[in-house]
């Protein structure tokens, strides 16, 4: 009976973290201070259960309060962890050499990407001289079943994780090009796999393409993804054979820097 009773102490401690960081994703989402009541309700929280978090987080400065407005904003502790973190991610700083390789040699807009739990997250980006339309920015979260970072990701996640994906996300029509049968859209992942790249033709905004290839780590395991976005005539009017085989090419190169050993001097897969 002890040992249930610790078990659950944990499972419940666990939650409050969940919690605890769920109301910091959320704040963070916003462009000014939020107050108590709005918070609990974009939660989902009772205001109590609410108001003991944020005085923790509020305590240990990973929160700010204002007591004339009431509000609560993003403090100081953040900062802190935010250019550590910097400091201790490397992949931005080795990756980029390749990323602005591929942007002055294709002369397209170039991305890193990484999955972000269940959406793709661009990293890091080379904005190409000829954009002449608008691009996902540093720091947006696109979703996988219709981008090609995304789409890159999704044929990398076991058949679980796959069928978890596609019950708890509906594949809503961003454009008349977007894939929402899960049938065909498992067909694409397989072909992904098949080929080592996923393109993006149109299926998340009308006159947009985009093509993705995976980068490696040294397990062999999808580290990140590259990206190439413009406008579909152009990127059309390219040689694309030509094109996905110089990107996978340069995602070999990146994928060996970060150990990963391909089987044969083939572009990966």
């Amino acid at each position: 009976m002890a040992q249930a009773s610790k078990t659950v102490k944990r499972v419940a401690t666990v939650r409050s973290l969940d919690k605890a960081l769920f109301i910091l994703d959320l704040i963070g989402t916003k462009n000014a201070s939020i107050d108590l009541a709005s918070l609990a309700r974009e939660a989902r929280m009772p205001k109590t259960t609410t108001l003991r978090m944020l005085n923790t987080l509020v305590r240990r400065n990973f929160l700010s309060y204002d007591p004339t407005t009431k509000t609560y904003a993003l403090g100081i502790s953040l900062i802190y962890l935010g250019k550590k973190a910097e400091e201790q991610f490397n992949l931005t700083r080795i990756l980029r050499p390749f990323l602005a390789e591929i942007s002055n040699e294709v002369q397209e807009t170039a991305s890193l990407v990484l999955l972000d739990y269940d959406t793709a997250v661009y990293i890091d980006q080379i904005i190409s001289k000829n954009l002449i339309r608008a691009v996902p920015s540093i720091g947006s979260h696109l979703q996988l079943y219709c981008t090609a970072s995304g789409k890159l990701f999704l044929s990398e996640f076991s058949e679980e994780e796959l069928e978890d994906y596609l019950q708890t996300h509906p594949l809503h029509p961003l454009t008349p090009k977007t894939i929402t049968d899960p049938v065909q859209l498992r067909k694409e992942l397989l072909q992904i796999k098949q080929q080592g790249y996923s393109i993006d033709n149109e299926e998340t905004e009308l006159g947009g393409f985009c093509i993705a290839v995976p980068v490696r780590n040294q397990a062999g395991n999808l580290a990140a993804v590259f990206s190439v976005t413009g406008p579909a005539e152009r990127i059309r009017s390219k040689n694309l054979e030509l094109l996905t085989s110089y990107l996978k090419t340069v995602s070999q190169k990146a994928s060996e820097t970060l150990g990963y050993k391909a089987a044969s001097s083939q572009p990966i897969q």
